[in-house]
């Protein structure tokens, strides 16, 4: 089964959801590549793009978010603390920042902390199937790259990549997944994609928000936010449901993948279909503790973790792993 089949079975199975749930493969939510897309999923896909470049643009800006009592431990702080690393790492080589679902604001601040600590020659290209991206992170990066042609965007899915996509002559590869978006697929969906793109000299950088043990307060917090509320209703009206509540629900619960229990976040709109009313699972995202989010790495990534930066009340890391040549498969 697929992430999706397994959360609704969970919620039917165990949070006592007995009607429809209607599901969306996660790419469905963000795809806009075709070229005859129509005029209202468009402006849903540029919108849905907004609503996660405010969610980051918050993350880079609030001083107190995900920090300690203290106040230590800020998302804008532990990115820059990734930022410095990733200078040493790769000292004056020459690299190219792969995205995996580009986004403007952490993006840019990452390259441009580079770029000021002297990292040189930097290739960059997105990836990304919601193509209302392009012209977005073509005005936030280009400006930062020596030569407009250092600037790539391939409009395509994820899983359909291999390394010759991706290879430009660099000396680093940097593959970035920033936001939660790792959550949104199985551990071995996500490894398949890092073994089939991983080469020399390759670095996984991946934001996580964590499962912490007895308390899942903070899931419910994100999901309650007024962009998630806004994300759930966009699909809901992309899909041609009719919302029936005022906003959707969200759930915490258990999957099973691979003799491995793990927690997830689900959202679910209440919806119309016809005659049938149900939910429409919205959004699921898997929360590793950080042990599982090191395990998955190395064993479905054939990665090493190298770096852990985590924010100051537990609930969200950055991974830095470096890939091992010798997990490869063939592309």
């Amino acid at each position: 089964m697929d992430i999706n089949e397994l959360v609704a079975s969970s919620l039917k199975d165990n949070h006592g959801y007995d009607v429809p749930i209607w599901t969306i493969e996660n790419a469905e939510k963000y795809a806009s590549t075709s070229t005859d897309i129509k005029d209202r999923d468009r402006q849903v896909s540029e919108e849905i793009l907004g609503l996660m470049t405010s969610l980051n643009l918050e993350g880079v800006n609030r001083v107190d978010l995900c920090a300690a009592p203290c106040g230590n431990g800020a998302l804008s702080e532990i990115l820059r603390a990734v930022a410095n690393d990733l200078v040493d790492l790769v000292g004056q080589d020459r690299l190219h920042y792969v995205e995996l679902g580009p986004e403007p604001i952490k993006t840019s601040a990452l390259l441009h902390h580079l770029l000021e600590n002297g990292v040189q020659a930097v290739h960059y290209t997105a990836v990304d199937i919601n193509r209302a991206s392009h012209d977005v992170m073509r005005r936030a990066v280009e400006p930062l790259l020596v030569a407009p042609e250092k600037f790539r965007y391939l409009a395509t899915d994820f899983r359909a990549l291999c390394r010759g996509d991706i290879e430009c002559g660099q000396d680093v590869t940097l593959v970035t997944m920033l936001g939660f978006q790792e959550g949104n697929e199985l551990p071995e969906t996500i490894g398949q994609i890092i073994r089939r793109i991983g080469g020399a000299r390759t670095y996984v950088l991946s934001e996580m928000q964590l499962s912490i043990p007895n308390d899942d307060e903070h899931i419910h917090r994100f999901y309650r936010h007024h962009c998630m509320t806004r994300f759930s209703e966009l699909v809901g009206l992309k899909l041609g449901f009719d919302q029936v509540g005022s906003e959707h629900e969200v759930i915490v619960s258990d999957i099973e993948v691979d003799d491995d229990w793990y927690r997830v976040a689900a959202t679910l709109l209440p919806v119309l279909s016809g005659q049938d009313e149900g939910y429409l699972l919205t959004n699921v995202c898997l929360k590793y503790t950080r042990q599982q989010f090191s395990r998955v790495r190395q064993d479905y990534g054939g990665c090493r973790v190298i770096g852990e930066f985590c924010s100051g009340d537990g609930s969200v890391l950055y991974q830095l792993s470096e890939y091992r040549m010798d997990h490869g498969i063939a592309n």
